[in-house]
C-alpha cells in the first residue's frame, strides 16, 4: 500500500511540475517582429560550425562552437570591446541570394558584428527577450554584398545557435 500511495504522489507532483513548466511565461512574442521561423530553426538546429567555416543561407539553426575571443583574428574590431574569458566566432554567410535587410537570431548572449567589404555595419534594429527557450535576441542588418563576415563574440559560454534569414 504504501508503494501506490509513493507512485501516487509521485505521479501528481509530476504532473503539477508539468503543468506549471507548460503554463511558465516566456517572451518569446514580447519580441519587436516574429521570431517563430527562426526559433524553430534554432531549437532543430541541423547544421554545425565552429570558427572559420563558411555556410549560406538556408532555412535551418546551425549549433556554432566558439572559441576564447582572445584567440581570434576578427576582421574588424567588435563593436563592443570582448571581455576576459568570452568567446566568439568568425563566420563567412556567402551566396547570398540579394542585397536587402537579413536577420541573426542568436540562442544566448552574445555581441553579433557583421562585417561587408572589410567595414563593420551597424544594425538597423534588434530586439531581446531573457525568457524565450531558443532565442536570446535578434538583429537586423541591411546588405549590400553577397558574402559578409558574420563575428560572435562576448558569449559567456564556448557554444551557441544561430539562424540566419531574409526578413520577410
Amino acid at each position: 500500500m504504501l508503494k501506490s500511495w509513493h507512485a501516487a504522489l509521485v505521479g501528481i507532483l509530476a504532473l503539477t511540475i508539468g503543468v506549471a513548466h507548460a503554463q511558465a511565461p516566456t517572451n518569446c512574442a514580447n519580441f519587436k517582429w516574429d521570431i517563430t521561423r527562426e526559433r524553430g530553426w534554432i531549437l532543430a538546429s541541423t547544421g554545425a560550425l565552429k570558427s572559420g567555416d563558411s555556410f549560406a543561407l538556408a532555412p535551418k539553426g546551425f549549433k556554432v562552437a566558439l572559441a576564447p575571443d582572445a584567440q581570434l583574428h576578427f576582421a574588424a574590431p567588435p563593436e563592443r570591446a570582448p571581455l576576459p574569458g568570452r568567446f566568439g566566432a568568425i563566420l563567412t554567410l556567402q551566396g547570398l541570394p540579394k542585397p536587402g535587410v537579413y536577420q541573426i537570431a542568436l540562442a544566448n548572449e552574445a555581441w553579433i558584428d557583421i562585417v561587408e567589404n572589410g567595414k563593420s555595419l551597424k544594425s538597423i534594429d534588434f530586439s531581446g527577450q531573457k525568457n524565450c527557450p531558443g532565442v536570446r535576441k535578434s538583429v537586423r542588418f541591411k546588405l549590400t554584398d553577397t558574402h559578409v563576415i558574420l563575428q560572435i563574440s562576448n558569449a559567456p559560454h564556448a557554444n551557441t545557435r544561430i539562424a540566419v534569414a531574409a526578413k520577410p
